[in-house]
């Protein structure tokens, strides 16, 4: 009943933090990132601040600002938390940035990766929709120095095919 009552702000700031759903998301998706020149790791997603804001009325917190910094990214959205039923459901992005040390990412930096976090606040369902992001760090690959498609183009003195393998993988 108390949980349900709650109204009020809210404001959290956390230093040097680290996320069970986050370690879990590396263990994951680190693999298939590692393919495109991402290096993910635990200790790359580990934050070094996360602030949370919220209006909370009747148990139910509005949370209107998240941002959390990471060597890797950085962390927006938004969401509900639901105290009564410790549930939630938050719409985040993570944003791809040049980490100031460690590999060069210039390439990669500004993708944008949607994050769904639904459930219950023990155990929350982490969903990342990384076809976009890796479709574009791909694009970016395959068009950066060197230009891949006409270096096959070049190689085996077919015409069109950089243009053809551009339509093939929607480039």
């Amino acid at each position: 009943a108390l949980r349900r009552d709650l109204s009020g702000t809210v404001r959290v700031d956390l230093r040097d933090a680290r996320l069970a759903a986050l370690d879990e998301a590396a263990a994951k998706f680190g693999p298939l990132l590692s393919v495109v020149g991402l290096p993910v790791t635990p200790d790359t997603l580990a934050l070094s601040r996360l602030q949370v804001g919220a209006q909370a009325r009747g148990g139910l917190f509005d949370i209107v600002d998240v941002d959390g910094r990471a060597r890797l990214f950085r962390l927006s959205g938004a969401g509900t938390l639901d105290a009564g039923t410790e549930t939630l459901d938050l719409d985040l992005a993570a944003t791809l940035v040049q980490p100031p040390d460690g590999p060069d990412l210039k390439r990669l930096a500004g993708i944008r990766v949607p994050i769904r976090v639904t459930g219950s606040i023990a155990a929350p369902k982490v969903d990342a929709e990384l076809r976009p992001a890796v479709a574009e760090a791909a694009r970016r690959h395959l068009n950066g120095d060197g230009n891949l498609f006409q270096q096959l183009e070049d190689a085996t003195g077919v015409q069109g095919l950089e243009q053809g393998l551009r339509g093939l993988f929607g480039f």
